[in-house]
């Protein structure tokens, strides 16, 4: 079963019909009912897509404001809003590519198939494809390692990071993440490891130029694989280096979909770790405290050191406004 094969022999026409996918459908159901048995004996804990279609439908689910988690439910969802397009050549489902466009729709077939067969309830997407899995399980120095931290590692190593304010600013920013944890679900939303991931990495365009690092910093991360974060991570990692400086790029959480308000949370809380930590030195701070109630943050430090220390002071102020553009509330006392 592949999908340029299925292309050429379901959709010959280029046309977007339920008889052209039920064809395409009944064809892989037959191929994967003959294997089925002995899957289904065996079972599994994890179901995970190794392909170009299963990235292309997560990438569709969460422009649509959908979880990137797959079910035949969203599957048969999105076959129905292709069939409304009547052809491929037509075809402009939001957030699916144009490189994948041709091919979509026989993978999305055979995908169907293989929930149904497989009697599959849902699949989450791997990083690589089936060859890059057989490569990586025969270097041995791969095994029982965290893949996410290699890969933010390799990144740090590569250009040259400051590491000490690279885990001063990602601790400042998990410290502030977990003390409000009860009003803004960054953890339960998967969003704690971004944010760590984030601050280590935000400053990895300083090796091209200081004036607009954090530019640097998105072009070189947007451009560059990074194994062990779902495409929908990365291109969330993507947006909040590049807006966790200076003015908010317009719209930069537009293309986010689902993963908008986690961006929200995650690069508000990244900023003011990065002011906390301009000196660049450890304990120059108080104790301060960050709530949150909906959408307004209220930072509080002890009494007189703003006053002590005016260049800190002012550019949480200005932080203030930069926040309150977007409509964002962020109080300093």
């Amino acid at each position: 079963m592949g999908c340029v094969t299925y292309l050429e022999r379901y959709f010959k026409d280029c046309q977007l019909s339920k008889s052209n996918f039920n064809a395409a459908i009944k064809a892989a159901r037959t191929v994967i009912d003959e294997i089925s048995p002995e899957y289904k004996a065996a079972g599994w804990q994890i179901a995970s897509g190794a392909s170009g279609t299963v990235q292309a439908i997560q990438e569709i689910m969460v422009a649509q404001n959908l979880d990137d988690l797959l079910t035949l439910e969203k599957l048969n969802t999105i076959k129905d809003q292709a069939i409304a397009f009547s052809t491929i050549a037509a075809l402009d489902l939001p957030g699916l590519s144009e490189d994948r466009r041709l091919v979509f729709v026989s993978g999305l077939a055979i995908l169907i198939a293989l929930f149904e067969s497989l009697e599959i309830e849902k699949m989450g997407l791997a990083g690589g494809a089936l060859r890059e899995g057989v490569l990586y399980s025969m270097v041995p120095e791969f095994h029982n390692n965290d893949i996410r931290k290699r890969t933010v590692d390799g990144f740090m190593s590569r250009y040259h990071v400051d590491q000490k304010q690279a885990c001063r600013v990602s601790s400042l920013a998990m410290q502030l993440a977990l003390s409000i944890d009860k009003d803004w679900p960054i953890e339960s939303l998967n969003g704690l490891p971004l944010l760590k991931a984030v601050a280590q990495l935000h400053e990895i365009g300083l090796l091209i130029e200081y004036k607009q690092y954090h530019k640097h910093t998105a072009y070189i991360l947007e451009n560059t694989d990074m194994p062990g974060f779902s495409q929908s991570e990365h291109k969330l990692i993507v947006a909040v280096a590049d807006a966790h400086r200076s003015d908010f790029p317009k719209g930069c959480f537009n293309s986010l979909g689902v993963n908008s308000l986690l961006a929200q949370y995650i690069v508000r809380l990244l900023r003011i770790a990065v002011i906390l930590s301009m000196r660049r030195q450890d304990d120059v701070l108080p104790k301060f405290e960050l709530t949150a109630k909906n959408e307004v943050l209220d930072l509080k430090f002890e009494s007189n050191w703003l006053k002590d220390h005016p260049l800190m002071a002012s550019e949480l102020q200005q932080e203030s406004k930069q926040q309150g553009k977007l409509g964002w509330k962020l109080i300093v006392n």
